[in-house]
């Protein structure tokens, strides 16, 4: 009389296998930090033509030049699964101010909500300056 027998590593996958699927809450959770999110944001508004970063202001003046190379300023707010966002840019001249921002805003809260999962209540967006497009190569002497 024979018995067919399975080795303990054997016995072992397959209860495994035949294990349930752990639950979303026992998995553990992920969180952002508040710098996370303002490095997306301000990447999504680099994603959309005409947006230029903003330069500091020092008593409402500007430090620096408001040039293409630079990211938008953005700051963001993490509260659970609620993000609020503001974002400092400045446009290039001429574009139309109220449809870009209306872009920068929708791209900013889908980017986010893709690739986080967290819920945009907010996007502020402060427009700082409008730059000649040539701006962002220096000024010359003629």
């Amino acid at each position: 009389m024979s018995t067919d027998t399975l080795p303990a590593h054997t016995r072992a996958d397959s209860e495994r296998d035949a294990a349930p699927v752990t639950q979303r809450e026992q998995r553990g959770t992920t969180h952002y930090t508040d710098r996370v999110v303002e490095k997306i944001a301000a990447q999504a508004v680099q994603e959309i033509a005409a947006t230029r970063g903003a330069a500091r202001r020092l008593l409402g003046v500007p430090v620096g030049h408001d040039a293409g190379g630079q990211p938008a300023r953005v700051t963001a707010e993490v509260d659970g699964d609620i993000v609020t966002v503001a974002v400092r840019m400045a446009l290039t001249y001429p574009t139309p101010i109220r449809a870009t921002t209306r872009q920068v805003r929708h791209h900013v809260i889908t980017r986010i909500s893709d690739l986080t999962g967290l819920t945009v209540k907010e996007v502020d967006i402060d427009m700082v300056a409008l730059t000649a497009e040539n701006a962002t190569q220096g000024r010359r002497v003629q």
